[in-house]
């Protein structure tokens, strides 16, 4: 019983430097998701967007960067050649070299954040669309100074129709009235690239259990193979489209101050100046993430495929006797 415990409190020993290092990295998934949210909760060039689709915006925008920083490793972690020459030539501690041997957990615990924020994303961006949806269905009523504050429905209906203005930026990209949900998710690359890719994570996922690759070994392997080229490609043009917008005139329109007086824009006083507001696509990044760890993994099948193609002498062989006969 005494060896027992002995043996557990070093195998608990030997383990810490791995549960330390995913402590530290939830806990920097958690401040970056905390300040990306904050920072599309509070800023005023995204005001506008979330009268119309509320904090969904937030949420979504969080979770997406942290489904970035663990999609920028995740592949970073199964470059066994990369790894291999980090173990061998670097003059690591036992406990380093232990936890650099464990990269196929912190695979794994990556592909668990991926999909745990991938679901916080979708979630968001269904409401997101409901409300755009609902939004463009509003109509469109003068403002009135006794009115009540939370009757927005002819603010909503004013930023939707930006784009029929002449040069105008659109706010709301739901161009159809009484517009199905569903449908309008179908019409946007950001829609059918998520689907895709929650599908393709959804396929990784269930063929990655330990049941699968025990028995399955070849199903595990090559459905990782063809799956998460699939999530990684329309992973890298999910945000083409630019659908989140984001206001560049804020100097001219303050909306805090002018969103009330949504009737009488273009206003221009001694006290107060409320052009139309103009809004720009938020700049896709998530392929600035992941590209450096595409590059390397492919260099990396490369180098396995050319190893691949040496030939080899089989000097001996030699056959064991099976205990169990």
């Amino acid at each position: 019983m005494i060896v027992q415990a002995l043996k557990n409190i070093k195998l608990l020993k030997n383990e810490i430097p791995r549960y330390l290092i995913l402590g530290v990295w939830l806990l920097i998934n958690l401040i970056a998701f905390l300040v990306v949210y904050f920072s599309f909760h509070n800023s005023l060039k995204y005001f506008y967007l979330r009268k119309i689709v509320q904090d969904g915006i937030s949420w979504s925008r969080a979770s997406a960067f942290c489904i970035n920083l663990n999609a920028a490793i995740i592949l970073l972690l199964v470059c066994r050649n990369s790894i291999t020459y980090l173990r061998s030539f670097m003059c690591c501690s036992p406990n380093v070299v232990r936890v650099i041997d464990k990269h196929v957990s912190f695979h794994r615990y990556a592909a668990y954040l991926i999909f745990f924020f991938t679901i916080i994303h979708t979630i968001g961006h269904v409401h997101n669309v409901e409300n755009f949806v609902e939004a463009k269905n509003a109509k469109f009523k003068p403002f009135e100074k006794n009115t009540n504050q939370e009757d927005l429905s002819g603010l909503f209906s004013t930023l939707s129709l930006l784009n029929k203005r002449p040069n105008g930026t659109f706010l709301n990209p739901v161009d159809t009235e009484n517009a199905v949900p569903v449908f309008e998710v179908f019409k946007l690359l950001a829609g059918v690239s998520g689907i895709i890719m929650c599908l393709s994570l959804s396929l990784l996922a269930s063929t990655s259990s330990e049941n699968i690759r025990k028995s399955f070994y070849n199903l595990f392997w090559y459905s990782h193979q063809i799956f998460a080229l699939v999530f990684m490609l329309f992973f890298c043009i999910h945000g083409a489209q630019r659908i989140v917008k984001i206001q560049t005139n804020i100097k001219t329109h303050n909306p805090q101050q002018c969103y009330l007086i949504y009737s009488e824009w273009p206003v221009k006083t001694e006290t107060k100046q409320c052009d139309i507001p103009e809004f720009e696509g938020f700049t896709p990044v998530s392929w600035i993430w992941v590209l450096p760890s595409i590059i390397l993994y492919l260099l990396e099948r490369l180098i396995r495929f050319i190893r691949s193609l040496r030939k080899f002498k089989l000097a001996r062989f030699i056959k064991t006797p099976n205990k169990s006969n």
